[in-house]
């Protein structure tokens, strides 16, 4: 699931159906930051996976398209962690 958000921020920069404001690539690189801070902060060191991990909507196409929320729930041994991004 982790890997499937990643992959999903990619999309952002090329997908012409997502806005533009500020700018695809800026919205592509807060989403990957916001997500790695997010599975630093419950896991304590960075890259490393989850113990738990739960979606809700991903991959995030409904999203894009202001149908949808998402969020993306992460486990760690010692901290909770949960992203929501809405349309």
């Amino acid at each position: 699931m982790v890997a499937a958000a990643r992959k999903q921020t990619l999309l952002w920069e090329f997908d012409s159906a997502v806005p533009e404001i500020p700018g695809d690539g800026l919205v592509s690189r807060l989403a990957r930051d916001l997500l790695e801070t997010a599975l630093t902060e419950t896991t304590g060191a960075p890259g490393t996976p989850p113990l738990l991990a739960y979606a809700k909507n991903l991959p995030l196409d409904a999203v894009l398209h202001g149908e949808e929320y998402a969020c993306l729930l992460l486990v760690g041994a010692e901290r909770t962690a949960l992203v929501e991004i809405s349309g």
